[in-house]
């Protein structure tokens, strides 16, 4: 149980607070450059959960890989709900942590 569910979240969550410091350099130091800071990680985190619940998914029953092929569109809409649905727990985690970097700017003041 753990590892099927607590664990992939606690990753993902380590994952939404690690990433904006690591994106913070090459953003501008804009409350712009924050949101791009915020979309980037969120797609990026977005990603790794889909391919995620993909993985899992086809852990559990190969015939999912199949369905992949047959109706792509709809298996990445699938996954990437499941992504979505997941950053109830991690978007939170995200939103906070970019909210504090305009502390780490070099140059610009909030």
């Amino acid at each position: 149980m753990i590892s099927g569910v607590a664990l992939p979240l606690i990753v993902f969550s380590i994952l939404a607070l690690l990433l904006p410091r690591m994106v913070l350099p090459v953003m501008p130091e804009t409350p712009l450059g924050l949101v791009a800071n915020g979309l980037i990680v969120y797609g990026i985190v977005l990603v790794v959960a889909a391919l995620y619940f993909y993985w899992s998914y086809t852990q559990q029953d190969t015939r999912v890989a199949d369905l992949l092929g047959v109706e792509p569109a709809q298996s990445v809409v699938h996954f990437a709900r499941l992504g979505v649905m997941s950053s109830v727990v991690w978007a939170p985690i995200m939103v906070l942590r970019i909210a504090g970097l305009h502390r780490h700017w070099k140059e610009n003041t909030w």
